[in-house]
């Protein structure tokens, strides 16, 4: 992680925990930077993952084909 990016990181926790102690009786409202991602949908998993499956199966039969050579 870069200097920069630390000092960015840094100084939205501060400002994330100042808020939580100006509001005590309130939650603190999260930075976009703390906000939760989307999830893949199960869809997109099983699309990378049979991608992947397949990327091996090709390494694997090129491995095969050049130890029996």
């Amino acid at each position: 992680m870069s200097a920069a990016a630390r000092r960015k990181l840094s100084r939205l926790l501060k400002q994330r925990w100042a808020e939580g102690k100006m509001n005590p009786g309130t939650k603190a409202k999260p930075p976009q930077a703390f906000r939760r991602a989307r999830r893949m949908s199960r869809a997109a998993r099983n699309k990378i993952a049979a991608a992947q499956r397949a990327r091996w199966a090709k390494f694997r039969a090129q491995q095969a084909k050049s130890v029996a050579a």
